[in-house]
């Protein structure tokens, strides 16, 4: 084999021929990748014509890279002439056709390089000389990391209805217990890519699955861009919108993938997902129960006693001291109320994060929550203050 260096060499004897390039070559292309070919390689096919041509040079320009910056080109941004060498014996004899190699080699930052390649012929001016266009394609793998709050997604989502819609109460009141992130509809994901060349996502993909349902989210409910261009050597974004009120609650796990064009490996962003109802029905459930320790009670007291004369409907149903005393009976309301807030604090704020998974199970505990603790209450406040 033999390479012919892109310094120029002396021509040796005389050549009566000229060259001609392949007529179907209008730009000679190299391709690959950076990292992976420590050699970017080509062919073109060279034809004598009209006598031998017993030895010509080899004159490449330097090819520099393709940049929309009008500052000065770096160093490291140039492919100098003894990187770009033909491989074969620069020599043809007449009417021969033959294929030869350019190779260029050391190439370091992606993007794309233009220039040309001479083929000179003994006593030829250069300028004279057959010129090919040659365009080098340097690729570089994706290396996109997420930045931090993007690398991870763990959201608290809260399931309730617009103001507009059904159950606006219900959203309105979560509104005034929850914190303000679990009614988001939307996250922006930030990347960083370190290279120097555009990064561009092909195609995403969503698998996030509910652990107790088996409900598998789709891009219905986790909308996010399809295809997407992540910025050279910098900072992107793309934004995510979350349909949370078509997300029934559940606790919700899997990832969102992004393919990346030339990437050898998707790239996975985990999800964490928790999704609670609206407090209506947690509200409605809990006062159910202590409404029905009420309900025992007046059974209870629904006779009377000994030494008491028949109660009153009043007295039957709030007790003898609250109905005889509006000072017990306010205190009974705010008893209540209390027990209201504590099964809410308790039930959703703290411990709901998925509460409405199941529906049956979930309330149930609730209006059993609230009958337990209608029961206890009325044993401290007639401790307390002798209400009945």
């Amino acid at each position: 084999m033999t390479l012919v260096s892109s310094i120029p060499t002396l021509a040796q004897g005389t050549s009566s021929g000229q060259i001609q390039v392949d007529p179907d070559v209008e730009e000679l292309v190299l391709t690959g990748w950076l990292g992976e070919d420590s050699v970017f390689v080509g062919s073109i096919g060279l034809r004598a014509e009209g006598g031998d041509v017993e030895r010509f040079s080899f004159e490449p320009d330097e090819l520099k890279r393709e940049s929309n910056d009008e500052d000065e080109v770096d160093e490291d941004e140039v492919i100098y002439r003894h990187q770009t060498s033909l491989v074969g014996e620069p020599s043809l004899s007449d009417e021969q056709h033959k294929y030869f190699q350019v190779h260029v080699s050391n190439v370091t930052v992606p993007g794309t390089y233009k220039g040309n390649i001479r083929f000179q012929l003994p006593g030829q001016d250069l300028e004279e000389a057959l010129s090919v266009p040659l365009r080098v394609v340097a690729k570089a793998r994706p290396q996109i990391t997420p930045e931090v709050g993007s690398g991870n997604l763990t959201f608290n989502l809260v399931r309730c209805k617009d103001l507009q819609q059904d159950w606006w109460i219900g959203c309105g009141i979560a509104r005034l217990l929850l914190p303000a992130g679990l009614f988001r509809d939307s996250h922006t994901l930030q990347f960083h890519n370190p290279i120097r060349a555009d990064a561009k996502v092909q195609d995403t993909n969503v698998v996030v699955n509910g652990e107790h349902s088996g409900i598998q989210l789709s891009e219905n409910e986790l909308k996010i861009p399809n295809t997407a261009t992540f910025k050279a050597d910098g900072e992107s974004t793309m934004p995510l919108e979350i349909d949370r009120r078509a997300i029934p609650p559940d606790h919700y796990t899997g990832a969102i993938y992004l393919n990346l064009e030339g990437g050898v490996r998707r790239l996975e962003i985990p999800v964490n997902i928790n999704v609670r109802t609206g407090p209506t029905w947690v509200i409605f459930w809990i006062v159910v129960g202590l409404l029905l320790g009420q309900l025992l009670r007046v059974v209870e007291e629904k006779q009377p006693t000994a030494g008491q004369g028949q109660r009153s409907t009043t007295e039957t149903i709030i007790g003898r001291g609250a109905a005889n005393n509006p000072l017990q009976l306010i205190v009974k309301v705010a008893v209540f109320g209390v027990l209201v807030w504590i099964g809410i604090r308790t039930h959703y704020l703290e411990q709901g994060l998925i509460l409405g998974t199941n529906p049956t199970t979930d309330y149930l505990n609730l209006v059993v929550w609230g009958l337990s603790a209608d029961v206890a209450s009325r044993v401290v406040t007639r401790s307390l203050v002798g209400l009945r």
